[in-house]
């Protein structure tokens, strides 16, 4: 027999076939048919119950929510259970103690006769419970909705070694939660039943939830026909499937034979074999085949040469069903089993065309989610991913990027995985599958797991139970995991890896985990014909770039959408003072009498602890406006008491079931929680960038039902100095911490938590060096502590090459790392390599030529220091200088949004055109970091139309601005950029400000003294420029930047005249010619003799 267990209806969908032919061989058997019908059956078996297709339900009249709103029930058959072959006695003496008790049994339930049909006669321990010690023995009643065990004792059990061997069995049932009845010969003989009697009330009373489902059935089968022929059409479909794949139905054959023994049940499986047929169309049309059943001829009598099958709903397996030309099904009693394994055959790379193959998946989009068409962007990611090409998704928070994932290893006949960066995200993501959408096929593992479910699952993953397995990435570091993925590899491949919320395996994410360090790697060489899904709702240039190189992704492979906007959302900022803030955040999440909209409401807090921290405001608000709050972060608050992973999980439900009003969150539950209804979200202080609060914001009307967002900021009033130390180039902690200490509003608190976990440099690169020294050197394998130091230094080491791979043993709190062999060489190598991926000016040769540098020069040319060392202290400098830049940018944008705010429509295109992926941000991503491109700067200026080349509007130089904006986020030193900045800045007219004449100033000199013509080349492409865009003003300024910086020569000077005719420079010719005639003086040689 083979077992099942889904099907289209609320009802007992575990059942088995038997008399399933053997497969039959077939020279050159057609290999797409075989993948193709996998994926047909992967996809009808995704869920106990699940939907049935389009097809199906607009036969039956039905809607996509049939299911939720469908009565749940067990379908049960009138006929007892025949165990007359199975129940063995003495038949010389002709005594069956057990048929007899079986008789009884059906006496002693009366009118509830039918729950003897639940009992299995003579069932395998291995089949109630997986255990090698017991292989081959049996009990001799079980029932699973019980979970009660019989037993007959006959003379036998009286002995004391079988009543040793009795007791080891009924303690191991006991253990796994089975009770175990023994009733002797003689009480059966006698009907002493008593005390079974009372056994039997208990489970009764214990089970009756469940027992109900039957009576609702039996009281009127006849309003649950629905049910019955949806179960039918089901079963029908899954034995057709099996003689598909056991080639005993031949698709080139004329006609297809089939009796079936009930005439009622000829409609059934004509609908299953036209539903089944559709589905060919559908799949085999995303393989360019097309794909029909032949002719069908149903008989309701057995013909020799028919494929005779009997398919009786609410009817158990027992001893009766013996004709082996007949494929019986009948109901299974294991109704909590999983007897679903996911169909693998080898991986597919689709040819998919959007212009052909998109009604196709919007017929699976509708299967599956009940939606008749894609969300912007979706449709790209899902056909490029098919395709076979590893790729990044970017879609804005509620655009549906795990809808895209979700089609994708539904259309591939093989198992994949989901890394998830955070448990809430994990529990949400399953958890709406199953719940909204009727797919179990899925399941994720975390720590909040005990350890023998987290085993369990990661089992049923290794044998193939689940279609994808959602996990964290610390999973990756372990050796038990990592063996786990060599097994599966062996048997069948991985078909996708999908990295969700992707921004965190970028070291420049504003959400980065130590865990990812190493998750692209380990990934790579476990998982080799895997392909990349990364996913992600922001970007921005410098992590978009770091994940495109973790994970070898071509540009053209990111696929994202033109239009950000979230029309639902409107955006507000409130400004105000410390003290105010608590009362004007109450004033907010207050109810209005008419308001029924208010909630739910989520409110983003910066920290745990503190008086602004979630823990407390949650308590707060609770007090006074009296609504229901909770809390939730990703640390344990410090005076909070109760087990804290217990606490998170049953937030996160009650919230989502809107048991909760308000939430205050810290970021860990932005990310991924996929809530329709919140109203509003409130970020309780400035956030730290777009990115991180675009995630947060968006999290509100997913339903796309108007929801406001509000941000309540304290303001602080900066000087222009400091407003030059807090969001200029400089990254020097010093003056940083001490501009904090001047300050009071909310980037007080912003920037202290930036710099947190940057250690200073000197004294970082000697614990680095210690470390390595200590622990590592000369060494091939050794183990040190687990904590999150020793694994950043593990990680800092790898990236110089001294390590090569590291594993974690979670049990003995050991990171186990695998080392290489020490080569300064290669060590100097990996570093500039490593840094040049980030900052193309960066370079060994630069540490003696760029002023900024000097720093780096300084720490390499000294005689104290190892060569160890100075190579640590480059790379940490170098990060410090870049994480500190990049964070204070983000901050520096999200602060001028938020103190330029003035409505929500202009601040919405703003965000438009923040995130929007445009043609000049194609430019920009083919420009910057690139220096033999760095000619094409001045392209970002202009729009090409047909032949010619026009400046832009002011309103598209805006936009410019705003996108240059995210760009300069992530480079602090490019040449190209800084240019673009510059000149901008002169653009807007506008005083020009420190850090837009120091970006002016590092381009020009850096252009200065490139190869000849190519200095030439950009230089007249600057004049040309500042004449189609500059004031007479600028221009002046723009030449004082150009001569004092790198183009003094007479020739400099002159093409600038030539091109502005400004003061500046013709004053600097006239300069020129007079010191030439001063000099020529002195030597009393006038210019004519000369």
């Amino acid at each position: 027999m083979k077992y099942y267990s889904s099907g289209y209806t609320r009802t007992n969908n575990h059942f088995v076939i038997k008399n399933l032919p053997d497969q039959r061989h077939v020279e050159n058997a057609d290999s797409s048919l075989k993948i193709i019908i996998s994926i047909i059956q992967n996809l009808i078996s995704r869920g106990n119950p699940t939907v049935a297709s389009p097809f199906l339900r607009e036969k039956l009249n039905l809607n996509w929510s049939y299911l939720k709103n469908q009565d749940e029930v067990r379908i049960m058959g009138a006929n007892m259970n025949d165990w007359s072959q199975r129940i063995k006695g003495d038949s010389e003496n002709q005594l069956y103690p057990a048929l007899t008790f079986f008789e009884d049994l059906q006496e002693i339930f009366k009118q509830k006769k039918f729950l003897a049909k639940l009992f299995i006669a003579e069932c395998p321990i291995n089949q109630i419970i997986k255990n090698d010690h017991f292989d081959k023995q049996e009990v001799d009643f079980y029932s699973p909705l019980f979970k009660l065990v019989i037993e007959v004792d006959g003379h036998s059990h009286k002995d004391s070694e079988q009543k040793k061997l009795d007791r080891v069995r009924d303690n191991f049932f006991k253990k796994h939660g089975i009770d175990v009845f023994r009733v002797s010969t003689a009480q059966i003989k006698s009907k002493d039943y008593a005390q079974l009697l009372n056994t039997l009330r208990k489970k009764y009373r214990d089970y009756e939830h469940e027992i109900k489902l039957y009576e609702e059935f039996l009281k009127d089968s006849s309003s649950y026909a629905l049910h019955t022929q949806l179960t039918e059409i089901y079963r029908y479909q899954q034995a057709v499937i099996e003689l598909i794949n056991r080639n005993h139905l031949d698709f080139e054959c004329p006609i297809w034979q089939f009796s079936v023994l009930n005439p009622d049940q000829i409609q059934s499986l004509k609908l299953a074999l036209s539903d089944l047929n559709t589905w060919l169309n559908v799949i085999g049309g995303l393989f360019n085949r097309e794909i029909e059943i032949p002719n069908i001829q149903i008989e309701t009598d057995p013909r020799e040469d028919f494929i005779c099958i009997d398919n009786v709903v609410g009817e158990y397996w027992d001893d009766s069903i013996t004709d082996e030309n007949c494929i019986y099904i009948r109901e299974d009693y294991f109704g909590e089993k999983n007897y679903r394994f996911i169909k693998s055959t080898e991986i597919v790379k689709y040819n998919i065309d959007l212009n052909t193959h998109q009604p196709i998946l919007e017929y699976i989009l509708n299967t599956l989610y009940g939606f008749s068409s894609f969300n912007e962007g979706q449709l790209e990611i899902i056909s490029n991913t098919l395709n076979g090409n590893d790729t990044v998704g970017l879609l804005p928070t509620g655009g549906g990027k795990s809808l895209t994932y979700q089609i994708c290893t539904f259309l591939q006949p093989s198992i994949s995985f989901v890394v998830a960066p955070i448990k809430s995200l994990m529990v949400d993501q399953v958890l709406n599958l199953k719940e909204k959408y009727f797919v179990d096929c899925i399941e994720y593992i975390n720590s909040d797991l005990g350890s023998q479910d987290q085993s369990d699952i990661l089992n049923a993953y290794t044998e193939g139970q689940y279609l994808f397995l959602v996990i964290s990435p610390e999973r990756f570091q372990q050796e038990e995991f990592r063996n786990r993925l060599q097994m599966i590899q062996a048997k069948k491949q991985i078909a996708y890896a999908v990295i969700d919320e992707a921004h965190c395996l970028s070291e420049w994410g504003h959400d980065f985990r130590t865990s990812y360090l190493a998750l692209s790697k380990t990934i790579k060489r476990f998982c080799p014909t895997s392909t990349f899904l990364a996913l992600t709702a922001t970007a921005s240039s410098k992590v978009l770039q770091d994940i495109r190189n973790e994970l070898n992704i071509d540009s053209k492979n990111v696929k994202t959408i033109t239009n950000f906007t979230r029309k639902e959302l409107k955006f507000h900022v409130i400004e105000t003072n410390r003290f105010e803030r608590p009362n004007t955040l109450a004033e907010l999440i207050k109810p209005a009498e008419d308001d029924i909209k208010s909630f739910p409401t989520l409110i983003f807090t910066l920290n745990v602890n503190g008086p602004h921290g979630c823990y407390k405001l949650s308590n707060q608000l609770a007090n006074q406006v009296g609504v229901k709050t909770a809390f939730y972060s990703g640390k344990k608050p410090k005076d909070f008491g109760i087990d804290y992973s217990v606490y998170k999980e049953q937030t996160q439900s009650a919230f989502m079931k809107n048991e909760i009003d308000v939430l205050v969150a810290t970021k860990a539950f932005g990310m991924g929680i996929d809530k329709p209804d919140i109203r509003k979200v409130i970020h309780y202080g400035i956030p730290s960038s777009l990115e991180s609060y675009y995630q947060e914001a968006g999290r509100a009307g997913r339903d796309r039902t108007e929801s406001d967002c509000y941000v309540l900021f304290t303001r602080d009033q900066l000087t222009d100095d400091q407003k030059n130390i807090l969001f200029g180039l400089d990254t020097n902690v010093d003056h940083i911490e001490k501009t904090i200490g001047e300050i009071k509003g909310d980037l007080n608190s912003i920037f202290y938590l930036m710099k947190q976990g940057l250690m200073n440099v000197e004294v970082e690169s000697k614990i680095i060096e210690g470390f390595y020294n200590q622990y590592l050197s000369g060494r091939k394998i050794q183990e040190v502590t687990l904590n999150e130091k020793n694994e950043k230094i593990i990680y800092k080491l790898s990236l110089l090459g001294l390590v090569e791979d590291w594993t974690i043993n979670w049990k003995t709190k050991k990171i186990i790392v695998e080392m290489n062999d020490y080569d300064e060489d290669q060590i100097k190598e990996l570093l500039f390599k490593h840094i040049h991926k980030y900052d193309s000016t960066f370079s060994q040769a630069n540490l003696f030529q760029q002023p900024e540098l000097k720093p780096y020069k300084d720490v390499y040319e000294s005689d104290i220091y190892s060569p160890l060392y100075k190579l640590i202290f480059i790379l940490l400098r170098w990060y410090n200088d870049n994480v500190i830049y990049t964070r204070k940018q983000s901050l520096k944008n999200m602060f001028n949004y938020i103190s330029e705010f003035t409505d929500s429509d202009d601040f919405q295109s703003k965000l438009e055109t923040y995130f929007k992926r445009n043609d000049d941000v194609y430019l920009l991503e083919k420009t910057v970091a690139i220096p033999q491109n760095i000619n094409n700067w001045w392209k970002i200026y202009y729009v090409e139309t047909n032949d010619k080349t026009v400046p832009k509007s002011k309103a598209e130089l805006k936009n410019v601005s705003i996108i240059t904006s995210r760009f300069l986020e992530s480079y602090k030193n490019d040449p190209a950029l800084n240019l673009i900045e510059g000149i901008r800045a002169l653009i807007s007219d506008e005083k020009i400000i420190q850090e837009s004449s120091d970006r002016l100033i590092q381009s020009i000199q850096y252009i200065s003294k490139l190869e000849e013509n190519l200095r030439r080349e950009i230089l007249l492409s600057i004049l040309d420029v500042a004449n189609d865009f500059l004031t007479s003003d600028s221009k002046a300024i723009l030449s004082q930047f150009l001569i004092g910086n790198g183009f003094p020569s007479k020739n400099d000077k002159k093409l600038i005249y030539q091109s502005f005719k400004d003061k500046f420079s013709y004053g600097e010719m006239v300069k020129d010619t007079y010191m030439k005639m001063k000099e020529l003086r002195i030597r009393e040689v006038y210019p004519w003799e000369s």
